[in-house]
């Protein structure tokens, strides 16, 4: 299993309510979290403590080979940590027969608010080897500057 732990934050004009809602309500999870290259579709959700949900990736280039099948990523996320407006964490094991993709990646990402104002704290754990550390820490950052956009704020 991989040690190996990626991390991200920015700081985000929107209180914590809102940014956590992002997490928890289905149609703005697949708004924002989706990858900016990809289109997400989400099988199942369910956003309580233990509850999973099903995610297929689609990559927009249909010649980019996906982990799972041609063009496509799929994974099962587990939440296992729902804290009201300050954290949470949920893991993340995408369906591959791939072994450098293999395993199950913790993402923790708190939220620590300053007024108007959230600081977003991203941190994976235990990411797949497979998964090339610039390029997932970018997309991270790009992860937290959708979220910003889909809550209509700026970055600070």
């Amino acid at each position: 299993m991989s040690k190996r732990i990626d991390k991200a934050s920015v700081l985000i004009g929107a209180p914590q309510e809102s940014i956590y809602q992002s997490f928890v309500k289905e149609e703005a999870f697949k708004r924002w979290m989706a990858p900016h290259d990809m289109t997400m579709e989400i099988e199942s959700f369910d956003a309580v403590e233990g509850g999973t949900f099903r995610v297929n990736l689609i990559y927009d280039d249909k010649e980019t080979a996906g982990k799972t099948a041609d063009n496509v990523d799929s994974y099962t996320g587990v939440f296992k940590t729902l804290e009201p407006y300050n954290r949470v964490i949920f893991t993340v094991e995408f369906d591959t027969d791939d072994e450098k993709y293999e395993g199950i990646m913790e993402q923790e990402w708190t939220m620590i608010g300053q007024g108007n104002e959230t600081e977003v704290f991203v941190t994976c754990r235990n990411v797949p080897e497979g998964v090339d550390q610039e390029v997932h820490e970018r997309a991270l950052i790009v992860a937290l500057y959708r979220l910003a956009d889909h809550l209509g704020a700026e970055i600070r």
